[in-house]
């Protein structure tokens, strides 16, 4: 048709009256090129914490001056929420004569801090349930094994770099790795007011951390994460941890015993 030829067309314009009386009109049809792209309202930059989802679509719309429907597409491949930093996330339209309108947005990721205040607010109900006030520190240690073990799975993956976090993620989400265990019982320990540190495995394939504890009666190791052989992993000596780093391999609990308090050797 005419109108889809951009330029000057000549075309006849019909006028009847009332009684059926007709006449033809010449007139020109200027038909003009549409060369304006879509334009988009509502992208802003935003600001979450690490960990947390966002909709990219939210707010977002797109209106053109000849289609009345127009589609967009986004591109947040570059843009991580689980690690610091800043992103850009793109968004892009295009009517159906070819015009297009991109424009972008900043993702700011910022990081999750874990106060000591929120750490124990998750502890301390766990610390409340499984206790007594007549325990021994020794039960206390060997109830907060129990659970750890019971509530947090192995998932070989997580964040090393703020043990606080750490917990507070394994409280939360119920999962993780040799870290994780660890950092859930420090938490546990510390707020049930039981000496401990951690350890740090020397050498091997992977890394591997745990604790040692202290009731009262000498340093033990303490871990909470699963091992193959399902062996109890609770207040061991020294010469129990090498013992079995001999049997399971690849430095399992090889440690500097430099660095660490000797434990009794029974």
């Amino acid at each position: 048709t005419k109108v889809d030829e951009v330029g000057s067309h000549e075309i006849g314009i019909i006028i009847e009256d009332i009684y059926g009386n007709k006449s033809e009109i010449k007139s020109i049809l200027k038909v003009k090129a549409d060369t304006e792209p879509p334009v988009f309202s509502g992208i802003v930059d935003k600001t979450v914490i690490e960990g947390e989802t966002i909709s990219y679509k939210k707010g977002v719309s797109v209106r053109d001056n000849k289609d009345k429907d127009v589609t967009y597409q986004i591109d947040s491949s570059k843009v991580n929420l689980n690690k610091v930093g800043t992103y850009t996330v793109t968004y892009t339209a295009k009517d159906s004569s070819g015009n297009k309108a991109v424009k972008t947005a900043t993702i700011t990721v910022r990081p999750f801090v874990v106060t000591e205040e929120m750490l124990y607010d998750k502890v301390d109900p766990i610390i409340a349930k499984i206790t007594k006030a007549n325990m021994s520190k020794r039960e206390i240690a060997y109830e907060i094994y129990k659970w750890v073990k019971a509530n947090v799975g192995y998932t070989g993956s997580s964040n090393k770099d703020d043990w606080k976090k750490e917990a507070y993620n394994g409280l939360e989400k119920g999962r993780g790795d040799c870290f994780t265990f660890y950092a859930v019982a420090e938490a546990l320990l510390t707020r049930a007011g039981i000496d401990n540190m951690r350890v740090t495995r020397v050498g091997g394939k992977t890394r591997h951390y745990w604790n040692l504890i202290n009731c009262g009666d000498g340093w033990y190791h303490f871990d909470t994460c699963p091992n193959k052989d399902k062996m109890e992993t609770f207040m061991l000596t020294d010469a129990e941890v090498e013992a079995y780093t001999k049997k399971r391999g690849n430095n399992y609990y090889n440690f500097d015993k430099s660095l660490y308090p000797a434990t009794p050797e029974k």
